[in-house]
C-alpha cells in the first residue's frame, strides 16, 4: 500500500486495518472455494515505500500435503481473469467479490494504491478492477419481506447505523442499516435471535439478501426462557369437564368415525 503525497506516504491506521481485513476474510471465503484448510502467517512486514505485508500460506494440518489447487493460485487465478476478461472463469460467493471491490474503496481517497503480488504476478486493486467487480455483482433488485438470524454484530460510530445478522439457514451473513429510532430496538437485540422486515436486497443472480433496509426488529427469548411442554399440566384443570382425560381424548379421535 502506498499514502497519499499530502500524508507524507504514510498509511493510516483505520486504512491499513481495514485492508488487512478484507483480505483475510477474502482467503478465508477462497480457502471454501477449494476446499483446503490453510492459514496465513506474516512473515515480513515493512514501511518503506510502499508498506508491505508478506503473508505465507501453510496447511492448517502440517503433517498433510494437500494436493490440487492452493488457495493462493485460485485467488490469483479469478482476480486476474476479473482484470484481463472481466469474467469469472468458475462460480465464486457474492460476498467474495464484495471483499475484493472494497479493497479498492480507498484507492484515490486515503491511499495512493493497493496492491496485491505472488509468484511474480501482481493486480492493482485500482478503480478498473473495482467496476468491473461490480459488473460482474449485478444490479440488484429489492422487495418488502423478512429474514432471521442471530444478531452479532452492530456499529453505531457517528452516523453509522448498521448491525450483522446471521441467519442458520441461506446466506453466511445479512446486513442490515436501520434508523436511528430503532437504535435502542438495535442494542437490545444483541446477542438474541431476531426476526428483521423491511426491504430486502438482492443481487440478480443471487438466492439470499444480503442486505436489508430496516423497518422493524422482532427480538426472540432465548431458548431457556421458552414454556416447556411440561409446564402445560395443570394450567386447565377443567378443560375436559367430568369426563377423565383418557375417555376425552379417546371421543376426540373417534369424533369423525
Amino acid at each position: 500500500m502506498e499514502g497519499l503525497n499530502r500524508e507524507q506516504g504514510h498509511i493510516r491506521v483505520d486504512d491499513f486495518l481495514q485492508e488487512l481485513q478484507l483480505l483475510k476474510s477474502a482467503l478465508k471465503k477462497a480457502s471454501q472455494h477449494v476446499h483446503r484448510e490453510s492459514h496465513f502467517r506474516l512473515i515480513n512486514l515493512s514501511h518503506s515505500s510502499p508498506v508491505t505485508v508478506v503473508l505465507e500460506e501453510c496447511p492448517t494440518e502440517p503433517a498433510i500435503i494437500p494436493r490440487g489447487r492452493t488457495v493462493s493460485t485460485f485467488f490469483f487465478s479469478v482476480l486476474k481473469a476479473i482484470r484481463d476478461e472481466g469474467v469469472l472463469p468458475e462460480r465464486v460467493s457474492h460476498s467474495w467479490l464484495r471483499d475484493l471491490s472494497n479493497m479498492a474503496n480507498p484507492v484515490g481517497k486515503t491511499v495512493s494504491s493497493v496492491r496485491i503480488s505472488s509468484n511474480g504476478t501482481s493486480i492493482d486493486f485500482d478503480r478498473a478492477l473495482q467496476q468491473k467487480i461490480k459488473e460482474l455483482l449485478g444490479p440488484e433488485e429489492t422487495c418488502p419481506g423478512a429474514i432471521r438470524g442471530m444478531l452479532e454484530a452492530i456499529n453505531l460510530h457517528g452516523t453509522a447505523k448498521v448491525f450483522r445478522i446471521y441467519p442458520d439457514v441461506g446466506p453466511t451473513k445479512v446486513t442490515c442499516h436501520f434508523p436511528a429510532k430503532l437504535q435502542n430496538d438495535a442494542v437490545e437485540a444483541l446477542g438474541h435471535f431476531v426476526e428483521v422486515r423491511g426491504l430486502l436486497k438482492y443481487k440478480v443472480s443471487a438466492p439470499y439478501p444480503h442486505e436489508v433496509q430496516v423497518a422493524s426488529i422482532e427480538a426472540f427469548p432465548d431458548e431457556a426462557d421458552l414454556p416447556r411442554l411440561s409446564d402445560l399440566r395443570g394450567v386447565a384443570p377443567r378443560a375436559t369437564g367430568d369426563m377423565l382425560s383418557e375417555a376425552f381424548i379417546r371421543g376426540l379421535r373417534h369424533a369423525t368415525d
